[in-house]
């Protein structure tokens, strides 16, 4: 992607009619540009961010469930990790935090 976004940096845009559907919404289907790949490769990292700290949330919830002390409190480890996928998420986020999109996704 990123070899691809340097090439169309120029002002170069492949016009991409035969991709156009009513299934597929978005300028990025009409044609490729720099600016529609670097949304695209945003994106992509966006979903990657929240599906790895969704799995690594999933499987803590798990750990914490069979392991809570008898008095419900977490143990530091626990939230030693907690605190470590937030800080993830936050990272990628606080950059563009002002955007809503950014935040319903959040």
């Amino acid at each position: 992607i990123e070899k691809a976004i340097e090439q169309l940096k120029t002002g170069f845009v492949i016009k991409t009619p035969h991709l156009v559907s009513p299934s597929r919404v978005g300028s990025h289907w009409k044609e490729l540009s720099a600016g529609n790949l670097l949304a695209f490769k945003n994106e992509l990292q966006a979903t990657s961010i929240i599906a790895f700290a969704r799995r690594k949330f999933e499987e803590l919830q798990i750990q914490i469930q069979t392991a809570m002390n008898s008095d419900g409190d977490l143990s530091a480890e626990h939230q030693s990790l907690l605190r470590i996928i937030g800080d993830d998420l936050i990272r990628h986020y606080e950059k563009d935090f002002t955007n809503r999109e950014k935040m319903e996704e959040l």
